[in-house]
């Protein structure tokens, strides 16, 4: 039930925004996810950790949520995401580090919040 709020929270946010592209429906998808989340959690009294800032979500809620004199709306990049310890020199390899990493690190959460269910 709760993916099935999340999703249509989602699709709502995507058909409302006048810059919506096919491409984008996963990122709205899964801000309806998080959304539905933390709507849940806070109706059953329950702490909301948000997604680790090394994920995707994560960077996004965490740029979103920082203060800043000088915001600028921006949608998901891999600048975003914090800098690996070993940085490799390849861009493919960085990012594919970085992917790994973050899956990982969202799995992780993932688990934790159903453990908290």
């Amino acid at each position: 039930m709760l993916e099935l709020i999340g999703l249509i929270i989602g699709l709502v946010i995507g058909l409302i925004s006048p810059w919506t592209i096919p491409v984008q429906w996963s990122l709205y998808a899964a801000c309806g996810l998080l959304a539905a989340r933390s709507i849940w959690a806070r109706l059953n009294g329950r702490p909301y950790t948000p997604p680790p800032p090394d994920t995707m979500c994560g960077a996004l809620v965490r740029y979103l949520t920082t203060e800043n004199k000088h915001f600028q709306p921006m949608g998901a990049n891999m600048g975003i995401l914090p800098p690996l310890e070993d940085r490799p020199r390849d861009k493919r390899l960085r990012y594919m580090a970085q992917a790994e990493r973050a899956v990982a690190s969202f799995q992780t959460w993932v688990d934790a919040q159903n453990d908290a269910v």
